[in-house]
């Protein structure tokens, strides 16, 4: 493989990681919203972010590392892990708050 196909592949996985941790962090984020109006039911959907960040992490690690460090795009892959560990951090709070 050429510089430019590894260059799309890890940018490819760090980019899914980083969306799915967005993700995991605008559906807890709606949860928590959803919760203070009183509807407790909401905290059900408590495993999807949670589930979401950490699929998004190990997506965001293995990008990250599968490529030689040019350290031109070295803020995409942190972007992903920071936006990633938030959403794996809100979902286990639901988690605690549903279970309890």
């Amino acid at each position: 493989m050429n510089d430019t196909t590894q260059d799309r592949q890890r940018a490819s996985l760090v980019q899914v990681g980083g969306a799915l941790g967005i993700a995991a962090v605008c559906i807890a984020l709606a949860v928590f919203v959803v919760a203070l109006f009183n509807f407790e039911a909401v905290f059900i959907l408590s495993p999807l972010p949670t589930i979401l960040a950490a699929i998004g992490l190990v997506l965001a690690i293995v990008g990250g590392v599968r490529h030689k460090h040019t350290h031109d795009q070295e803020t995409q892959p942190l972007a992903a892990l920071f936006v990633t560990i938030l959403g794996l951090l809100m979902g286990i709070l639901e988690l605690a708050i549903w279970l309890s």
